[in-house]
C-alpha cells in the first residue's frame, strides 16, 4: 500500500513501472494497468476535498472498495464510513432505515437513528443507487442540499455533517431516461465522477490479481501452490470475465480449495468455459437434466447465438439475413421473438 505521501509515491511508480509492480495495492484496490493507475490518482484528489461522488462501473468491479478508499484517505478517515444498500433499502418499501424512526409512547418522544445519521462526522455510501425508488431519492436530494434531517415526527430538524458517495453499475444518462433515477439528485451527487473499468480492459492486471488471490487464498487455507502453468494463466487472461473481480476471486478461491499441495494450476483444473469461449456456462448444467429438456436448452443456445451473429454480420437487416441463412422472413421473426433478441434497423434499435 502507498504510504502517507501517496500521490508522489505514485507519480514515482507512473515514471517508473518495474518499482509499482511491488506496489501494486492501494487500499484494498489492485491493479497496474493505465485505467487503475487514473482511478487511483482520481481517489487521492477527490479525497483531499470534501466533493460528492459517483463512481460507476460494472458489478464486481470493486466499487465498495475504491468508495472506502477515498474515506480512508480523507480527513473523515477517523469518522464511521456506512454502506447503504440501495436493492436492501427499497426491499423494505420504506426508508427508515435511512432516515430514522420517531414514535411516541406512553407520553414520551423517542427516537432511532437511521444511517443517514449514523453517518455524521463520517462518509454515508449509497451503492446500488438507482435502485431507490424515486420518492426516497426526492427525500434525499433536500438532505444532501440542505445537510439537514427533517425529523419524521415534524418536529425540527437534524444538522448532518456527511461526505456523500455513491455508486451505480448504469449508466446515469440512460438511468434517468429510464426514470431509475432522478436528474436532480444525479447533478448534487457528480461533482466528480470515477469510472471504474470492467477487468476485460485491465491489460496486464488478470495474471497479477490471479496471483495476488492464489497467495492469499493459500495462507487462508495453510496450502502451497506452485502457481498457475503457462497454459492456465493465458485461458484467465483471454476469459471475458463478466463477473469481474468478484468473479476471478471465487473461482481462484474454489481452485486453491479443490487443489492438491504443491501442484501447479494447469489448464484442466479450469473450467472450460473460461478457456472455450463457444462454451456458455450454462450448458454444463445440461449433464444434470432430462435428455429432451437438455437437447432443448442446447438447441435454444444454438439459435440464439446464430441469429446474434448472423444479424450482425447483416447489419439488422432481416431479409438479406433470411437469405444468407436459407429461411424465410418469417421464421426468422418467429425465432427473435422466441429468444427476445434485439437487433439494428438502418441505426435504430428495434425490439
Amino acid at each position: 500500500m502507498f504510504g502517507g505521501d501517496a500521490r508522489s509515491e505514485l507519480m514515482v511508480a507512473l515514471d517508473d513501472p518495474l518499482p509499482f509492480y511491488h506496489k501494486y495495492r492501494f487500499a484494498d484496490l489492485i491493479g497496474r494497468c493505465g485505467a487503475m493507475l487514473d482511478v487511483f490518482l482520481k481517489i487521492i484528489n477527490t479525497a483531499a476535498s470534501e466533493a460528492n461522488v459517483v463512481i460507476i462501473g460494472e458489478s464486481g468491479t470493486g466499487k465498495e472498495m475504491a468508495a472506502r478508499a477515498i474515506h480512508e484517505h480523507s480527513r473523515r478517515s477517523k469518522g464511521s464510513f456506512i454502506p447503504v444498500d440501495g436493492v436492501a433499502v427499497s426491499a423494505a418499501e420504506d426508508a427508515t432505515a435511512l432516515f430514522g424512526l420517531d414514535s411516541r409512547s406512553n407520553s414520551r418522544n423517542s427516537h432511532e437513528p437511521g444511517l443517514l445519521e449514523r453517518a455524521h462526522g463520517g462518509t454515508l455510501f449509497l451503492n446500488d443507487i438507482t435502485e431507490l425508488d424515486l420518492r426516497t431519492q426526492a427525500k434525499l436530494v433536500r438532505v444532501f442540499e440542505d445537510r439537514k434531517l427533517p425529523r419524521r415526527n415534524g418536529r425540527g430538524t437534524v444538522a448532518l455533517d456527511i461526505r456523500i458517495l455513491c455508486a451505480t453499475a448504469h449508466d446515469p444518462v440512460e438511468a434517468i431516461a429510464k426514470r431509475l433515477l432522478r436528474s436532480d439528485l444525479y447533478y448534487c451527487l457528480n461533482v466528480v465522477n470515477i469510472p471504474i473499468p470492467a477487468l476485460r480492459d485491465r491489460d496486464g492486471d488478470i495474471g497479477l490479481l490471479a496471483n495476488y488471490f492464489l497467495d492469499r487464498f493459500c495462507d487462508e487455507n495453510e496450502k502451497s501452490i506452485e502457481g498457475f502453468s503457462p497454459e492456465a494463466l493465458d485461458a484467465l487472461q483471454k476469459y471475458s470475465w463478466p463477473g469481474n473481480v468478484r468473479e476471478l476471486r471465487g473461482l481462484v478461491e474454489h481452485l486453491v480449495v479443490t487443489q492438491e499441495s504443491k501442484l501447479p494450476i494447469t489448464l484442466k483444473d479450469i473450467p472450460p468455459h473460461l478457456h472455450d469461449a463457444t462454451i456458455s456456462p450454462e450448458l454444463f448444467t445440461l449433464y444434470d437434466l432430462p435428455f429432451k429438456k437438455a437437447k432443448r436448452n442446447l438447441v435454444d443456445h444454438f439459435e440464439k447465438q446464430y441469429i446474434e451473429k448472423l444479424l450482425k454480420r447483416n447489419n439488422g437487416n432481416i431479409s438479406h439475413a433470411a437469405i444468407q441463412a436459407g429461411v424465410n422472413r418469417k421464421t426468422l421473426h418467429r425465432l427473435l421473438n422466441l429468444h427476445k433478441i434485439r437487433h439494428f434497423v438502418k441505426g435504430r434499435r428495434k425490439k
